[in-house]
């Protein structure tokens, strides 16, 4: 189901993700998906809607990459717990350049996907 509210596209993405609050490191999650603005996390522990936390890309081609969010939602799923987060205004110069990263990734993506349909 497609949230009307999403201003960016979101497309499948597949990565590790070491999540920290507030500089302690809580556990490795999974990217399910991946946006300009956002993504949908899944691990084992739940962080509260309004929390700041720090994501560090351990796998994919973005490895290496962090990212400040916010948790938008918190979603407890059967074997896990989900995170819908939005990702904050890019604090430097390499932050700037992985957002332009991304939004290029999923236009590509999103070129693919339309190829792929017709």
């Amino acid at each position: 189901m497609q949230d009307e509210r999403r201003r960016h596209p979101r497309v499948k993405f597949s990565a590790e993700a070491m999540i920290s609050v507030n500089g302690t490191e809580i556990g490795t999650y999974e990217v399910q998906d991946l946006s300009a603005g956002g993504a949908f996390l899944t691990g084992q522990f739940s962080v509260g809607a309004g929390e700041r936390i720090e994501i560090r890309i351990t796998s994919s081609l973005l490895r290496g990459a962090r990212l400040e969010a916010k948790v938008m939602r918190t979603q407890f799923l059967k074997n896990c717990v989900g995170l819908g987060v939005q990702f904050l205004p890019a604090t430097s110069k390499l932050d700037e350049i992985l957002q332009e990263t991304i939004i290029s990734e999923l236009k590509k993506a999103n070129v693919a996907a339309f190829i792929a349909g017709s």
